[in-house]
């Protein structure tokens, strides 16, 4: 986790979304997703590979499309993986997401 939060180049303040109810998967997803697209500080939470995909549509959706996105794929493990981009980007990379992913949705500049 180390090496992805320096990745992403977080070194001050960032909002950290680490319980599976800080995210939710139905009911005030989108609610939750228009709130960290405004925030004023970087956005670190949690997601699961089925629903990868759909996220990158909706942040594409709400108006997040030139948003810059840093997504971790099984941190500290063998097949590590960190990638960056605009949520188009990454979906374009993503085809068929696999494992645990930690995102980072950078600050409203």
């Amino acid at each position: 986790m180390q090496r992805y939060l320096k990745v992403s180049d977080i070194t001050n303040r960032f909002c950290l979304y680490a319980k599976p109810k800080d995210v939710p998967t139905k009911k005030g997803r989108e609610t939750f997703l228009k709130k960290i697209l405004f925030l004023d500080q970087p956005a670190v939470f949690f997601e699961t590979a089925p629903r990868l995909i759909k996220l990158f549509d909706q942040l594409i959706d709400l108006g997040g499309e030139s948003r810059t996105l840093i997504v971790g794929r099984e941190l500290t493990k063998k097949f590590e993986e960190i990638k960056s981009g605009t949520p188009q980007k990454l979906k374009d990379y993503f085809i068929k997401p696999k494992g645990e992913f930690v995102l980072t949705l950078e600050s409203v500049s």
